[in-house]
């Protein structure tokens, strides 16, 4: 079956046929099926790609699988040409019309900084790929990796790997390794807010005496020390106000055998949703 792809309205209907065969994107770790798929790729993952991507295979694929000889023979002439990265994807985006034109500019511009990036630059971008993919465990073996690799190459670099690998040991409430790889990042770049992160670890992990204890020792951190005690009271009052702590509170006093399944299911929803919001919340702090 062949599609014809053009814009209408919200609509859009895609180009060439569904291969049979997928296209298998190795650095994505990811099968695709059709062009548009092959777009929605770069569009989301730009950080990840660059010349490998440009590959004979990939402009067979296009013509062969899905059917698009036009497509693959004129990002076939790209390679032949030795034409920069940004024309191949160029030519790819404008013959599908898969995104505005700015943001396609977006994306070739996103490309070009990826291109001035280091060697070690571009390997956390493709680590951080895996965290956000979902993969931490691996994310989190491949910066172990990557941070003995580099030494004492880029320091601030270096920090940002600790900071990471704190944020997939807090991910699994691991507070005592987020601690450790917390204080590792401010001792190699010392910005408050690896130290503050490191604080809230160690608030995590300690009784409420041993923290103020730990505090106590930490006088040169004073500060930092209040405003994480500032940010929990916010926090503490958000929950007070809070629906949720309405809900349970209501259920709490009305629970008996007949409302015992609903008052868990209750929770259980709502752990759930403060499990999710606590991980965005990490990722917001991922470097």
């Amino acid at each position: 079956m062949h599609y014809r792809r053009k814009k209408v309205s919200k609509l859009i209907l895609c180009q060439g046929t569904y291969a049979l065969t997928p296209y298998w994107i190795e650095r994505g770790e990811i099968h695709i099926f059709s062009v548009e798929e092959l777009c929605y790729y770069i569009r989301e993952n730009v950080v990840l790609i660059d010349q490998d991507l440009m590959c004979v295979e990939l402009t067979r694929w296009l013509a062969e699988e899905c059917k698009l000889p036009e497509l693959g023979e004129s990002l076939s002439s790209c390679i032949q040409e030795k034409a920069e990265f940004t024309v191949f994807v160029k030519r790819l985006f404008q013959y599908t019309r898969y995104c505005t034109t700015e943001e396609l500019d977006g994306i070739l511009q996103q490309i070009v900084e990826n291109a001035q990036m280091n060697t070690w630059e571009k390997r956390k971008n493709r680590i951080d790929f895996y965290y956000k993919s979902g993969k931490y465990m691996v994310a989190l073996r491949e910066y172990a990796t990557l941070k003995r690799d580099l030494g004492t190459d880029d320091i601030q670099l270096s920090a940002k790997i600790s900071n990471n690998m704190a944020a997939i040991y807090a991910h699994f409430y691991n507070f005592q390794m987020a601690a450790v790889e917390y204080l590792r990042a401010y001792q190699e770049d010392a910005q408050e807010d690896y130290f503050f992160a490191y604080l809230a670890a160690k608030r995590m992990l300690l009784t409420e005496k041993e923290y103020i204890d730990f505090v106590a020792q930490e006088v040169q951190h004073y500060d930092i020390s209040l405003q994480l005690e500032k940010t929990i009271e916010n926090l503490n009052g958000l929950w007070e106000d809070s629906e949720d702590k309405h809900r349970l509170e209501q259920l709490s006093e009305s629970r008996n055998g007949q409302k015992m399944n609903a008052y868990y299911e209750t929770v259980e929803q709502l752990t759930s949703q403060w499990k999710d919001a606590y991980r965005e919340h990490l990722s917001n702090g991922y470097h």
